[in-house]
């Protein structure tokens, strides 16, 4: 019962976050914090060992600036909840998701003579990637 309440309540937070990351290109830390407590409702320590996977995406930001601050806060506290092979899988299909999203987008800018963005808001394609690893997971 606990993970589908657990699953839930990311999702509210997710939701909300990717409407934000949509509008404004920020993201509060309010939302990072409420999914890390979430950890606590099915807390595991072997789920700590995920934390290396939003190391790495800190560490992608700080070299290339590929992501916002709030993206790898976000999957931090997804790590701890889902762990190292759920964080991975999670930042493999979010990654994915947001280059086919850009393939789309391209070819249906080219098609009408404009340039696509260049760059997306990430939280969406991370809440997809989130979803994803808990229905192949769990």
């Amino acid at each position: 019962m606990i993970p589908i309440f657990q699953f839930a309540i990311i999702s509210v937070l997710l939701t909300a976050a990717t409407i934000s990351d949509i509008r404004t290109r920020e993201v509060s830390d309010i939302f990072s914090v409420g999914i890390l407590l979430t950890a606590f409702l099915n807390f595991n320590i072997e789920n700590l060992i995920g934390l290396v996977i939003p190391a790495l995406c800190l560490v992608i930001a700080v070299m290339c600036g590929g992501f916002g601050g709030a993206d790898v806060k976000i999957i931090a506290a997804l790590s701890v909840v889902i762990g190292l092979e759920g964080s991975v899988l999670l930042v493999l299909i979010a990654l994915i998701s947001m280059l086919l999203f850009h393939a789309f987008a391209w070819i249906i800018q080219k098609l009408r003579k404009k340039s696509a963005a260049k760059s997306y808001p990430f939280v969406p394609f991370i809440f997809i990637g989130y979803v994803c690893t808990e229905i192949l997971l769990f």
